[in-house]
């Protein structure tokens, strides 16, 4: 379970003038992670990890709300266990990483949008970056079978359309950005090969 609080960034600038349509917004959901970890010594492991966030939006307080589309994380963490007792280890695993937006709906719409009026736009996954770090318990129910609980934290950033366009009257800029404080609450198992 993720909690999101967001900064959905809009900037529209002709010229000199300047649209601020600038948002804050909270978002509850979930996420899927599938890791490799790799035992550097008996209580340090080094690995990284896919993770998909389902249907990414941006729902302020005021106002409608902005599907961006589909979040991917990829990461490399490190695994810290603090042994505690026989099989129970505390966990501290910091994190770095990249925060993937397949674009969606709103974002694929505004997109199309902006390459049809002119503007230099890239339509493909719009990539940004991640760190963050969790700490938790780590439960080893045999010597190939572990059971782990976390608390996390993730600071984001994603640039999502920086785009310009120009004639002989006017200079045009479009900017999005989507910067994101997550705090996530996770329960996994781990198998041990």
């Amino acid at each position: 379970m993720r909690v999101d609080v967001q900064r959905y960034d809009r900037y529209d600038r002709a010229n000199r003038q300047v649209l601020d349509e600038s948002t804050s917004a909270r978002a509850l959901g979930g996420s899927l992670y599938l890791g490799l970890m790799f035992g550097l010594r008996d209580n340090l492991r080094l690995g990284g990890g896919f993770g998909w966030g389902g249907a990414l939006e941006v729902d302020p307080d005021q106002g409608d709300t902005v599907g961006l589309g589909q979040l991917l994380l990829l990461d490399v963490r490190l695994d810290i266990l603090l042994p505690v007792k026989h099989g129970i280890s505390v966990l501290l695993t910091p994190r770095v990483g990249a925060s993937i937006i397949a674009p969606g709906e709103d974002l694929r719409q505004l997109i199309n949008q902006s390459r049809g009026q002119g503007f230099n736009t890239w339509r493909g996954p719009r990539l940004g970056i991640l760190a963050g770090a969790d700490a938790g318990v780590r439960w080893e129910a045999a010597s190939w079978f572990a059971l782990r609980g976390t608390l996390g934290y993730a600071w984001s950033w994603s640039p999502l359309l920086r785009s310009s366009a120009s004639s002989e009257f006017a200079k045009s800029e479009r900017d999005r950005t989507l910067t994101t404080h997550r705090l996530r609450i996770a329960i996994g198992a781990e198998v041990t090969f």
